[in-house]
């Protein structure tokens, strides 16, 4: 991915206070990662020296299909002098719930966070992340959060890091995790799905290029982002397609593992699909102009009827 040229990269780096000093020297990644600067991960009960592994405590977060690796991000503002801070909202391999509160749907894990620094403006990372799991628990939830930071951090008050000579940047990330090469997987093998129901469509001007795209899917090219390209000017097959990818683990507001608590909601508006009559079929395909004949599920083999609700 593009580094100091990425939006998100450029937005974290803006937030640094820039009436900090900066050292004339910045260390490299691995010179920060040997000397003093020593990070460990704590989940509020076990603290443990952290390891630059992003198989184990990567994260991914999905903006229209561009999946961005914390890591990297993490590296990028090591070696411009910036301490990062990583607060996850849930292990590798566990959800990050949602649920509705008062009127809207929000991450469980940042209500509590939240409210827990408007309470106490002066906890520590340590006693926050220990709090909140304990909030969790509570609700009956199989989610642990987790903090990565320098080990002189952990028990500053998460509103008051103050560093000599550094900037420091706090990332809370209520979102699940991943590796890059799993979501990369799992996004083209749900995209490639996404252009063969397409194909099926009697109303698809894109016939050619999509078979041309499935040809080159089926052989091993990554089509991602020439699809995006060609289908995002229409809104209905871009809603569509965000929702086709987000079962398959590779989420857009998060990645594997993603859950809402009760009460979900589709992404595409109402009407604006086709959908199999069948109670139990998940099969749907997006309207691409008002007029045109109904597709056909390739499940059950009948007409879809347009999504009323």
């Amino acid at each position: 991915m593009s580094n100091s040229n990425d939006p998100v990269m450029r937005q974290v780096l803006a937030e640094q206070n820039p009436s900090q000093d900066r050292s004339p020297s910045p260390m490299t990644f691995a010179e920060d990662m040997e000397t003093r600067d020593k990070y460990v991960v704590w989940d509020g009960t076990n603290e443990e020296a952290y390891a630059d592994d992003t198989t184990c405590h990567d994260c991914i977060i999905a903006s229209d299909l561009e999946p961005i690796s914390v890591q990297e991000l993490r590296r990028e503002m090591l070696k411009s002098n910036v301490v990062p801070t990583v607060v996850f909202a849930c292990k590798m391999g566990q959800s990050a719930f949602e649920k509705p509160i008062n009127g809207e749907t929000r991450g469980v894990f940042s209500y509590y966070w939240n409210a827990l620094l408007k309470h106490d403006p002066t906890v520590t990372f340590r006693d926050a992340i220990r709090q909140v799991n304990i909030f969790m628990q509570q609700e009956g939830l199989e989610q642990q959060a987790e903090v990565i930071c320098r080990i002189d951090i952990l028990d500053m008050p998460v509103e008051e890091v103050s560093l000599p000579n550094k900037a420091h940047v706090s990332m809370i990330l209520d979102i699940c995790r991943t590796n890059k090469e799993t979501v990369m997987n799992e996004t083209r093998a749900a995209t490639l799905q996404a252009v063969c129901s397409l194909l099926r469509h009697p109303g698809n001007p894109w016939q050619k290029e999509l078979q041309d795209f499935q040809a080159r899917a089926e052989a091993g090219e990554d089509i991602i982002v020439e699809v995006i390209d060609l289908l995002s000017p229409n809104e209905n097959v871009r809603r569509w397609m965000r929702e086709q990818i987000a079962p398959s683990k590779a989420g857009f507001r998060g990645v594997s593992g993603y859950q809402q608590l009760p009460g979900g909601h589709s992404i595409i508006t109402a009407s604006h699909s086709w959908v199999c009559p069948q109670a139990s079929c998940t099969k749907s395909l997006p309207v691409i102009q008002e007029g045109e004949d109904p597709p056909v599920c390739e499940v059950h083999q009948v007409p879809l009827i347009r999504r009323n609700s």
